[in-house]
């Protein structure tokens, strides 16, 4: 025969269980919905980056006081060093800043820019 306790633990694990979901459900949905709030982006940006056609031109046009060629760490530097102290400065780089490194393993150039961002 089954006892008045065993159908005491029997109804409240399952009532924890139920209670668990819905309660779980619930703040999924909240915290979702509180992302999607929290995290939209505007429909249109104040600032677009120039075109490379246009970026080009302005560097055949404009003089600027300092060329740095490589925008690695060792590049990005020179170029944030330079700009602070007032020189117009012009970065170049073959393909996107930091996207090589200069020893791949250790992958010193993208640790290198991210300690620049934080000075």
């Amino acid at each position: 025969m089954i006892n008045k306790r065993t159908y005491t633990y029997a109804f409240a694990a399952i009532g924890t269980g139920v209670l668990g979901y819905v309660g779980h459900r619930y703040y999924r949905h909240r915290k979702d919905a509180f992302a999607a709030r929290r995290f939209q982006r505007p429909h249109s940006a104040a600032w677009k980056p120039d075109t490379r056609n246009a970026t080009t031109a302005k560097l055949k046009s404009k003089r600027f006081d300092l060329l740095v060629i490589g925008g690695g760490a060792t590049g990005a530097g020179c170029a944030l060093d330079a700009a602070t102290r007032g020189l117009d400065v012009a970065l170049v780089e073959y393909g996107d800043f930091s996207s090589e490194t200069q020893l791949k393993k250790h992958k010193v150039t993208a640790r290198g820019c991210k300690d620049l961002e934080r000075q």
